[in-house]
């Protein structure tokens, strides 16, 4: 059975990393409320290691940064790659997750440190390989607008008022005469 040992000081800078790290793996769609807790404490506690190096940082800012750490190496551990950047699982590395269903169906593994079964990993890199866009060209040719009787006329109409000098002129005054008009006849 999985016991937790709670090392985490209880103040309210742990209290707010708490949060954001849960609403963190939340985001990544960890709903197993046994899980999301051992992962939050499991963070948290790194974070209270690296904090007692480093007290001047900011908790809530280390354990996002822990949080994000760990996720990145999981994933590119179960992925074989390296992530160019430290910002966290690039978006390829999140949707690769989320396709092989990762939340729901391993959910167990996910951060862990043990064996990772096979089927998550071929799982996970088929999806990682396939996340990106298919690119397909495709052509756009020129067809004519199939308008309704009256579009038809209207676009007839439009076309020889654009032959004539002051015709556009004409059309717009009679339009806007329209307007005038049902306008004094609804007040």
């Amino acid at each position: 059975m999985d016991t937790v040992k709670v090392t985490i000081p209880e103040t309210e800078s742990f209290d707010d990393a708490y949060t954001k790290v849960e609403h963190y793996l939340v985001a990544l769609q960890i709903k197993n409320r046994r899980v999301l807790s051992k992962l939050v404490y499991l963070i948290l506690e790194n974070t209270a290691k690296k904090h007692s190096l480093n007290p001047e940082k900011n908790i809530t800012t280390l354990a996002m940064q822990e949080a994000h750490r760990l996720t990145s190496e999981w994933c590119e551990k179960i992925l074989g790659v390296k992530f160019t950047h430290n910002v966290g699982i690039p978006a390829q590395g999140k949707l690769a997750m989320l396709l092989s269903d990762i939340p729901n169906k391993w959910v167990k593994y996910f951060l862990s440190e043990g064996a990772i079964p096979q089927d998550l990993v071929d799982s996970m890199r088929k999806t990682y390989l396939s996340s990106g866009p298919d690119f397909q060209i495709k052509r756009m040719t020129h067809r004519a607008l199939e308008l309704n009787p009256a579009g038809s006329i209207l676009a007839e109409t439009f076309k020889f008022v654009n032959k004539i000098p002051y015709g556009k002129l004409v059309i717009y005054l009679i339009i806007i005469a329209l307007f005038i008009f049902l306008f004094y006849l609804t007040r």
